[in-house]
């Protein structure tokens, strides 16, 4: 799942790290590549669970910046989407233990699993909520 963060708590500058507030799922065919090769160069055959952090360049082209063996810490945005959509093989927690335990699990896409229409939220006093599409806008009252 490639997460594009568009604010920080803190009204922090865009870019500049820390805890972001606003996400929305992105599909970047790059970025899915040039995460699996920082994987593949730590190991040729990778098993278990991996979390690679982007950032693009001057230019836009993704770099990692580091690389877990772990979920993100984000992992909750994926089980969000899973139990608000009814979509089994989004919750990743779950499906890393039905493979740990030789269960059968639903078959998912690789690359790309969540679809790029959903927006994640993170705050102090609300916390986790995700929208589908633009349904976050307040409608406009005539």
């Amino acid at each position: 799942m490639v997460r594009e963060r568009l604010s920080w708590v803190g009204h922090r500058t865009v870019g500049t790290g820390g805890t972001s507030k606003l996400n929305r799922v992105v599909h970047v065919e790059d970025a899915n590549h040039k995460a699996l090769a920082a994987i593949r160069a730590i190991t040729p055959k990778p098993h278990g669970i991996f979390c690679v952090d982007l950032k693009g360049d001057e230019q836009g082209i993704p770099k990692p910046t580091e690389i877990n063996c772990r979920f993100t810490t984000n992992v909750h945005y994926s089980t969000l989407a899973s139990v608000k959509f009814g979509k089994p093989e989004w919750n990743f927690p779950w499906l890393a233990g039905r493979m740990m335990l030789n269960e059968p699990f639903p078959r998912c896409k690789e690359l790309d699993a969540l679809p790029s229409n959903l927006w994640f939220t993170k705050n102090v006093d609300m916390g986790y909520t995700i929208v589908e599409d633009e349904n976050w806008r307040a409608a406009e009252v005539t």
